[in-house]
């Protein structure tokens, strides 16, 4: 298992940071989820695609 965190003014751009760090990490039979996190965007109102 890796954890990837990213830090931004908001969550929806930390998460869009987290997700591009993940998208340069490349290894055998590696897989990653990409539903982290939506329920906090949900609940917030912020959009799923800041910072994308």
């Amino acid at each position: 298992m890796l954890a990837v965190t990213a830090v931004a003014d908001t969550f929806a751009n930390a998460r869009a940071r987290a997700y591009r760090a993940v998208d340069q990490i490349d290894f055998a039979d590696g897989f990653h989820r990409r539903d982290i996190g939506w329920r906090e965007l949900e609940r917030s109102g912020e959009n799923a695609l800041a910072g994308e």
